[in-house]
């Protein structure tokens, strides 16, 4: 006999609780768990983390991204945003990456490979890097975006102009080939620095369908992300290489009112029921390179397919974690969790 009981687990933000910049989040169905991966971070070129529920985190004692690397890059330090999907024609994952490249000096995106176990160990595929913008001054912060219309994987980046090259920050999708190692067809700019809030910088593209009004929202991270500057923004089309238009001002920003500094590197993750949440970075204290921790909030969508946040979300404030708990007699079954951050205890 399987009952079903309502359970509330009391948390706080951040659940990551130390460095874990540019999170990545992905849930793997065979072991029923969440894994996450972080820009590297204290001497690992790829740190992971894996959760039952998303707000209580184990960091795994590996390195997801582990030498040796090929000659062409391994430049510790500089391995940034790895994106984790399911490969669509090996066995195993792929990771998508912003990692040096030793021909230009500059970042560059690349393709790593695990044939097994979503937490690695990781290897590169190929014989470079798949994009590598140098004359705009590199390339970074991938994420590589299944489009339900087309049922086409495409890869969306950066181009790092603000690297001392003076050029402009745009994001930028390319089609990816069938096996998802290189990219195809033509390559399209769909959004650069436009609002004061910008301060001439976009990054961190991130892109989500919202089915029920057919709209693509591009995620993106602006401002500085070594300042109070840094926040979450998104931008709205009906076609996936745009035009694309900004909202009138950041979803989320840094604010003594919602305590929240320099908030961006997201991603977006859909549970159970279509609920969404928002997963970001913030600091501990503004300008500690060391103390981008890793957040979540609640994300909710008017019709017109914009995304808001149901209240002002929190940093080290008290929050609850509803969901519904089915266990049959002999609590052979595993929890199916059902978030929803919607109060806040003094």
């Amino acid at each position: 006999m399987k009952t079903t009981s309502k359970l509330a687990i009391v948390y706080q933000n951040p659940v990551i609780d130390s460095d874990f910049p540019d999170p990545g989040v992905v849930f793997d169905s065979l072991k029923a768990r969440w894994h996450a991966f972080s820009t590297n971070s204290d001497g690992i070129n790829v740190p992971v983390a894996q959760s039952d529920d998303l707000v209580h985190w184990t960091k795994l004692d590996v390195d997801a991204l582990p030498y040796p690397h090929p000659e062409w890059t391994g430049k510790p330090g500089f391995y940034w945003a790895p994106d984790v999907v399911k490969s669509p024609t090996l066995p195993g994952w792929l990771m998508y990456l912003a990692t040096h490249d030793r021909m230009t000096g500059k970042q560059s995106v690349a393709v790593a490979h695990s044939p097994t176990d979503l937490a690695g160990p990781y290897r590169f595929v190929g014989d470079g890097p798949i994009v590598s913008q140098a004359d705009l001054g590199g390339t970074i912060d991938p994420q590589c975006f299944l489009d339900p219309i087309t049922n086409r994987s495409y890869l969306l980046f950066k181009n790092d102009g603000n690297n001392g090259e003076l050029a402009t920050t745009r994001l930028w999708v390319q089609q990816l080939s069938d096996d998802g190692l290189r990219l195809q067809g033509p390559r399209s700019s769909i959004l650069e620095p436009s609002k004061p809030w910008h301060r001439d910088l976009v990054e961190a593209p991130y892109m989500y369908y919202h089915k029920s009004s057919s709209t693509y929202v591009l995620f993106y991270s602006s401002g500085s992300y070594s300042d109070d500057s840094y926040a979450i923004n998104y931008a709205t089309s009906k076609s996936l290489e745009g035009p694309f238009e900004s909202s009138d001002g950041p979803l989320l920003n840094s604010s003594k009112e919602r305590n929240v500094r320099g908030p961006g590197g997201q991603c977006i993750v859909e549970k159970t029921g279509g609920k969404t949440f928002l997963i970001y970075h913030a600091w501990d204290e503004p300008g500690d390179r060391n103390g981008r921790r890793m957040c979540i909030t609640r994300l909710d969508w008017m019709p017109n397919g914009e995304p808001f946040l149901p209240r002002p979300p929190s940093y080290r404030a008290w929050d609850v974690l509803d969901y519904d708990s089915g266990e049959d007699d002999v609590g052979s079954s595993r929890r199916h969790l059902h978030l929803a951050v919607e109060a806040k205890l003094a």
